[in-house]
C-alpha cells in the first residue's frame, strides 16, 4: 500500500511536469505570435499615421491654393473693366485638420488594445471581468495592492490566489 502511494506521487509529479513544460511550450508559441501581431499592428498604424498626415497635407495645400486662386478672381472681378458671375461665390473654407497624438498617447492607446490573457493563467473570460472592473493594462494588474487584490477576489472569486499563484503581478512588469 505504501509502494502505490509513493509510486502515485511520483507519477503525479511527472505528469504535472510534463504539463508545465506543454504549457510553457504552448505559452511560448503564443506570446510568440502575439509579438509578430503587434509588430505588424504597430508598423501599420505607423505607415497609416503617414498616409493620414500626407493626405492632410495635400488637402491644406490644395485648400491653401484654392483660396489664392479665389483671391486672384476676386481681384479681377472688382476690376470695373472685367465682369464675371462667378465673384459672387463665397471663398472655400480650409479644411479642419486633426489633432495628431503624441507619443505618449499613442502607446497609452496601445497598452490599452493589448489583451490581457497574454499573462499565463488569465483567460478570456477573467481579461473581461477584468476590463469590466477598469483594470485594461498591464501597468494596473502590476501595480495592483492587497487591498485591491482583496477587493477584486470578491468580485472574482480566485482571483487572489490565481494572482499569487502565477505570479500575475510580475508577469505583468515583464510584459509591459
Amino acid at each position: 500500500m505504501f509502494k502505490l502511494k509513493k509510486i502515485k506521487k511520483k507519477v503525479d509529479k511527472q505528469l504535472k511536469k510534463q504539463y508545465e513544460r506543454l504549457e510553457d511550450r504552448f505559452l511560448g508559441i503564443e506570446n510568440t505570435l502575439y509579438n509578430g501581431l503587434e509588430d505588424r499592428l504597430s508598423s501599420l498604424e505607423e505607415k497609416f499615421d503617414r498616409l493620414t498626415e500626407l493626405l492632410t497635407d495635400k488637402e491644406v495645400a490644395t485648400a491653401a491654393t484654392n483660396t489664392t486662386n479665389s483671391k486672384k478672381k476676386k481681384k479681377k472681378a472688382t476690376d470695373p473693366k472685367v465682369t464675371t458671375k462667378k465673384s459672387n461665390k463665397k471663398e472655400s473654407k480650409l479644411p479642419k485638420v486633426k489633432p495628431t497624438k503624441t507619443k505618449v498617447e499613442k502607446r497609452i492607446e496601445i497598452a490599452a488594445k493589448r489583451d490581457l490573457s497574454e499573462i499565463r493563467g488569465i483567460g478570456k473570460k477573467i481579461a473581461e471581468k477584468l476590463r469590466a472592473e477598469g483594470i485594461n493594462t498591464f501597468g494596473q494588474i502590476a501595480g495592483l495592492t492587497k487591498k485591491e487584490i482583496s477587493a477584486i477576489d470578491e468580485k472574482i472569486p480566485g482571483f487572489a490566489a490565481r494572482y499569487e499563484r502565477y505570479e500575475w503581478g510580475k508577469q505583468a512588469k515583464d510584459l509591459q
